[in-house]
């Protein structure tokens, strides 16, 4: 599995083969440093040798400025 990311930490992903009908799990967390405070809307593309080779994940939320 490849993950591209751009404002996302370095992710952790289920580095063990998944078979078919079983979970994995990925973790991000988005990096506001440096952005506007507000609404955001992140990609985030998975590739894997499934029958389906790019998933799109979209991670949405609200940034709050740092007090």
């Amino acid at each position: 599995m490849n993950v591209c990311l751009l404002s996302f930490s370095l992710p952790s992903y289920t580095k063990t083969p998944i078979k078919p009908g079983e979970k994995g799990e990925i973790k991000v967390t988005y990096n506001g440093k440096g952005a506007f405070p507000g609404h955001f809307k992140k990609t985030i593309t998975v590739r894997t040798n499934g029958v389906t080779e790019l998933t799109r994940l979209y991670i949405e939320g609200v940034m709050e400025e740092a007090n």
